[in-house]
């Protein structure tokens, strides 16, 4: 009879075993709440890249990302206390992206009524191999810009970020049917948006592909 992997190794927790990235995290949160003097750094070095990565779905080329980027890792680092999974730390750092990238598209649009910026104003989108893939990404961005926040958060990590209906849920803090609904809702309005934007190949429902911020 042949024996499984936790019969062979049985001081190795199944934990471990069946997901290292998770375990990786646990320990990684230990190490953060112990006060280890290089834990802020791993917690960058190991999360960074994904959540900028998730900020820049969310935001598109924004002005304001990397203050953005940094305020979710400030707050991580004065909340970990508060995560009640270890091993679910990165999930719980994308609620936290989530979270802040909500709050700056609210602020953004309250200081619109003020100041009467134009919705369809996006800053200039660099670092990208062809001149039309970054007019193509700049009108996706002036379409998604014109979204309510909550919905426009759980559009771009469900269409731009691929993320799965339970993972946009739980980073968007709502139910499984709350965040079907504003996918639905979202996917309604960008179609329209997008017809306007010139966007034809985009007004499907699935992912419209990379942002080339990764």
């Amino acid at each position: 009879m042949t024996a499984t992997v936790h019969q062979l190794r049985p001081n190795t927790p199944p934990s471990e075993t069946e997901n290292p990235e998770r375990a990786a995290d646990a320990r990684l949160v230990e190490a953060l709440r112990a006060g280890e003097p290089d834990a802020a750094t791993r917690l960058f070095d190991h999360h960074g890249k994904y959540i900028e990565r998730l900020l820049y779905r969310m935001l598109g080329p924004d002005e304001e990302l990397e203050d953005a980027l940094h305020d979710v890792f400030a707050k991580a680092l004065t909340t970990h206390s508060q995560l009640r999974d270890p091993s679910a730390l990165r999930a719980w750092l994308s609620r936290i992206a989530a979270g802040t990238a909500r709050d700056l598209i609210r602020r953004r649009m309250r200081r619109r009524w003020l100041v009467f910026r134009d919705p369809h104003d996006v800053p200039e989108v660099a670092d990208h191999s062809t001149q039309e893939a970054s007019d193509l990404l700049k009108r996706a961005y002036r379409a998604i810009n014109r979204m309510k926040a909550d919905e426009r958060i759980a559009f771009t990590l469900r269409r731009i970020e691929g993320m799965t209906l339970p993972e946009v849920a739980a980073a968007c803090g709502v139910s499984l049917a709350t965040a079907k609904r504003r996918i639905r809702k979202a996917n309604e309005h960008f179609q329209r948006l997008a017809v306007a934007e010139g966007l034809v190949g985009m007004t499907d429902s699935t992912p419209f592909g990379e942002s080339h911020h990764d």
